[in-house]
C-alpha cells in the first residue's frame, strides 16, 4: 500500500509547486517498487502452474499503460490543458488506492501471520541502520570464509 501511495503522491504537486513535486518525487523513489510488490503478490495468490501466465498478464498491463498513458496524456493536454491531465491522473491514483483498500485481499494466510500482527513496533526493530550494518558485515566476511 505504501508503494502505491508514494508512487501516486507526487502527481498533484506537478501543478501546485515544482519544489514540492521534486521533494516528494525524490522521496517516492524509496517506496517505488510497485512492480516487485505486484509480482510478489501474484506469486502469493496463484498456483505454481498458473504463475507464468499471471506474470505475463501483469507485464502486459504495465507495458500497455506505459505505451498508452503518454499518448492519452499528450492528447488531453493539447486539447484541454495540463490541469485536466494532472486532475485525471490524481483521480485515477486515488481510485487505485481505494480499490486496493477495498477489493484486494491480504495474500498472507492467517496461519502464517505473526502473532504480534498490528502490535506496536519498537524503534530497535525498525532500525534500518542495524540491518544494513549486519548485511554489510555478512557480505564482507562471507568471501573470507568466516561464515558458519
Amino acid at each position: 500500500m505504501l508503494t502505491v501511495f508514494f508512487t501516486c503522491a507526487p502527481i498533484p504537486l506537478m501543478k501546485i509547486s515544482p519544489w514540492w513535486y521534486f521533494a516528494v518525487i525524490s522521496m517516492s523513489g524509496v517506496f517505488a517498487v510497485t512492480f516487485s510488490v505486484i509480482f510478489a503478490y501474484v506469486a502469493d495468490i496463484t498456483q505454481e502452474h498458473e504463475r507464468s501466465t499471471a506474470y505475463g498478464l501483469v507485464s502486459a498491463t504495465f507495458a500497455a499503460s506505459l505505451v498508452t498513458s503518454p499518448a492519452i496524456g499528450a492528447y488531453l493536454s493539447e486539447n484541454y490543458g495540463d490541469t485536466l491531465v494532472v486532475i485525471l491522473a490524481t483521480a485515477i491514483a486515488l481510485l487505485d488506492i481505494c480499490f486496493i483498500l477495498v477489493a484486494v485481499p491480504e495474500s498472507l494466510p492467517e496461519k502464517m501471520r505473526p502473532a504480534s500482527w498490528g502490535a506496536p513496533i519498537s524503534w530497535e526493530q525498525a532500525d534500518p541502520f542495524a540491518v544494513s550494518v549486519l548485511s554489510c558485515a555478512i557480505l564482507y566476511y562471507r568471501p573470507l570464509g568466516l561464515q558458519q
